[in-house]
């Protein structure tokens, strides 16, 4: 991969990342109140809200601290049992994660996204890029089941 090839990749990833925080944020401000976030219906896992936290948690500390330089020291127990967060202090962390990845992903040097990743992905050696792209699969993943889940709310029907 060349250094305009490799430029592309960063401004094609910063682009659907962006897409994907606004998809985001556009969730958590559908939910019809703030208490409804934590909900964990019968035969759910998460709830919304701890679905968001990880998600934050994880572009945070991947792109954010472990390729880009930060100092984003993750906390993922929290990101599974926080309970309490308001819909307005989860679109700051969304504002703050958008900050924090695009700062990130700058001070990602292009002719390092074919090295080894500095972490692994669901258990395999990847290289940077790679990492990159099962982040982004790992995002719209957990997005989707926020959407789920808020359609699904209290009721236990489709909204």
């Amino acid at each position: 991969m060349n250094h305009t090839t490799s430029t592309v990749f960063q401004t094609d990833l910063a682009f659907t990342m962006h897409r994907q925080l606004n998809l985001l944020a556009d969730e958590i401000r559908a939910y019809p109140s703030d208490t409804a976030l934590w909900i964990v219906p019968a035969g759910i896992t998460n709830s919304g809200g701890n679905l968001c936290l990880h998600l934050i948690g994880n572009l945070r500390h991947f792109i954010g601290h472990l390729l880009g330089g930060g100092d984003y020291v993750r906390d993922r127990e929290y990101e599974f049992n926080a309970k309490d967060l308001t819909r307005a202090q989860l679109l700051d962390l969304i504002n703050t994660c958008q900050h924090e990845f695009d700062t990130g992903l700058a001070n990602i040097e292009t002719n390092r996204l074919g090295e080894i990743a500095p972490a692994k992905a669901a258990g395999h050696e990847v290289t940077v890029r790679q990492l990159m792209f099962h982040l982004l699969a790992h995002f719209a993943y957990h997005l989707g089941q926020i959407n789920y889940h808020r359609r699904f709310g209290m009721n236990g029907k489709i909204a």
